[in-house]
């Protein structure tokens, strides 16, 4: 089965959160997933979950300055062995 990419949706946040802190733990406040989450949708919507039968399994977050784009974060479920 190949992987769907969609865009981020809020109603993504505890599926995505939960897939962020198994592969990037990090315990600093400013770094906490929903956190970043809320303030990155506030600002732009490049942020895309890869999904596998209908569960994430992929996350990317980019940005976009007006000139160049960036990829901020690529990360896949641990139990996944490829997307």
């Amino acid at each position: 089965m190949k992987p769907e990419f969609w865009p981020f949706e809020r109603n993504d946040t505890e599926a995505v959160t939960t897939l962020l802190k198994a592969v990037l733990p990090d315990e600093q406040p400013h770094n906490e997933p929903s956190a970043v989450l809320e303030l990155k949708t506030r600002t732009d919507n490049l942020c895309f979950v890869a999904t596998m039968d209908r569960t994430i399994r992929g996350f990317v977050m980019g940005g976009f300055d007006g000139h160049r784009g960036s990829l901020y974060q690529l990360d896949r479920s641990p139990a996944q062995t490829r997307l």
